[in-house]
């Protein structure tokens, strides 16, 4: 008696929660799984996605076969296909790209990302109007991006290591105190006590090493690599090797010939399938007179 009570519990409650779902117009795909999870207005859940002790309010849109657990959605959300979500806070307007793995991460603000993500927690923080390309790879522990009056752009098939901190704006130093006055003591916009050089951009196949301070106006261009624990306050050019603080280029890693090649051939453009199709250009050594030659006769036929 008492497991069929249960089941007509069940079949009540579910069939008044799919009432409800219209009601609030939230669209649930099908083979979608719940579990202690909270839905709000508004909500879109593709075909074949598991919510696990996730909360989701405002408008968000989640496409098929993702994977959310523990996490809070709030705002203006898009999320790809095939994408996990884990232990993060995403608030704001924010469109993640498809096939994406997202962890242990604060995103706030106006963020948007390219297919295949990795951001990889604990303690990732990223607030402000933030742009990702495809195929990045964003390392805790302690990574951060802080912008508030202009924008970081970072490029396609990046490699950013643990403990770096991407800072666009900063004190002031021609008032009489560096103190954010405004906000802590006059209760106006933090945006009176901040400045900025400009927007910082990181370009694609870059490589920043760990514990580094990427600073505003700051632009990192294609192919270079920051080393360890240096500050990067303006332009570095494609494919140089730099370091220090502030950084300054230590060396290049290729010759001109060869960088003008790699950037004619824009490779971090390519499909998936032409990427593959090509592999061998990705496991090829340049320390050579002959595999520069090789590169150069391959980038001329494609």
């Amino acid at each position: 008696m008492r497991k069929l009570l249960r089941y007509i519990v069940s079949i009540l409650f579910y069939t008044f929660r799919i009432n409800l779902y219209s009601i609030y117009n939230i669209n649930i795909g099908n083979g979608v799984k719940l579990e202690k999870t909270h839905l709000t207005r508004n909500n879109q859940i593709g075909n074949f996605s598991t919510l696990k002790q996730t909360s989701v309010f405002g408008t968000a849109s989640i496409a098929e076969k993702c994977n959310f657990n523990n996490s809070v959605i709030t705002g203006a959300v898009k999320i790809g296909k095939q994408t996990t979500i884990a232990n993060c806070s995403l608030n704001g307007q924010v469109e993640i790209g498809p096939q994406s793995t997202i962890s242990s991460a604060t995103i706030h603000g106006n963020f948007q990302c390219q297919e295949q993500l990795r951001l990889y927690g604990p303690d990732i923080t990223i607030t402000g109007k933030v742009e990702i390309g495809r195929f990045t790879s964003l390392n805790g522990p302690n990574f951060d991006i802080f912008c508030s009056l202009n924008k970081v752009k970072i490029g396609s098939f990046c490699s950013i290591a643990r403990n770096v901190s991407i800072q666009e704006h900063s004190h002031h130093t021609d008032r009489i105190s560096t103190y954010y006055i405004n906000k802590n003591v006059l209760g106006e916009n933090i945006e009176k006590d901040i400045t900025s050089k400009g927007d910082i951009v990181i370009e694609n196949d870059v490589w920043i090493g760990a514990h580094c301070v990427v600073l505003s106006g700051a632009h990192i261009s294609t192919g270079a690599i920051v080393a360890a624990n240096s500050v990067v306050t303006g332009f570095v050019p494609p494919y140089a090797i730099v370091g220090g603080s502030p950084a300054k280029v230590i060396k290049y890693r290729f010759n001109q010939d060869t960088i003008n090649t790699l950037l004619k051939s824009a490779w971090w453009e390519w499909s998936v399938e032409k990427i593959k199709a090509h592999k061998e250009l990705f496991n090829l050594s340049l320390s050579t007179p002959e595999a520069i030659q090789d590169l150069q006769n391959i980038f001329s036929t494609k």
